[in-house]
């Protein structure tokens, strides 16, 4: 659409209408050119639509049952997550000392305890509850000490070591989606108990 109202272009090669637009801004976008004579034609591989009424209201439609479908794409997936939340399944990517498991069935993927990192993280928990260690001192220690880590090769950072020290995940429980209040008690393995 940049080309046509530039002038540029007079019509457009899409595989299919659906894929012009996926809100109805977009669709009113195309429609308008139509009514001012930028666009002469949308052509796809099964249909051309020109510049007349018909066209334009199969078009409108088209895109709207586009638009349609994209909604309900996202209410499913919604619903999906909390379900999967419901079950006790933490629906995002797991946090440092745990990974997420490829291998099951889609929709049941949980969360398991990362061979090579999961201690290493229990001890830092450790050496935090100990007072004896600032998180400044805890971070240099972990990667001197332990060799601990991110999945990049990179030492872990202060954010991230203050995320961990502060996420209910380890000791089981998780928020979703983050701020909403909703919280759920996992089925993966604690790191630390609640207390």
């Amino acid at each position: 659409p940049i080309y046509v109202e530039a002038g540029k272009a007079q019509g457009i090669i899409v595989w299919n209408a659906d894929r012009l637009s996926r809100n109805s801004v977009d669709t009113g976008r195309l429609i308008y050119l139509f009514d001012l004579g930028k666009l002469q034609e949308i052509v796809t591989p099964s249909q051309v639509f020109k510049n007349t009424p018909n066209d334009k209201f199969l078009l409108n439609l088209l895109c709207s049952q586009a638009k349609l479908e994209n909604d309900n794409k996202g209410i499913n997936v919604k619903r999906g997550l909390k379900a999967k939340c419901e079950r006790g399944i933490y629906p995002a990517p797991a946090p440092t000392g745990y990974m997420n498991d490829k291998y099951a069935e889609r929709g049941n993927k949980t969360v398991l305890p990362d061979p090579e990192r999961f201690d290493l993280v229990r001890k830092i928990f450790d050496w935090m509850l100990s007072g004896l260690y600032t998180v400044p001192q805890i971070r240099i220690k972990s990667h001197k000490e332990l060799g601990l880590t991110m999945p990049n090769g990179k030492m872990i950072g202060h954010n991230s070591l203050y995320y961990i020290f502060t996420n209910p995940f380890y000791y089981g429980k998780f928020e979703y989606p983050l701020k909403s209040g909703n919280w759920y008690k996992g089925v993966h393995k604690p790191m630390i108990t609640e207390e």
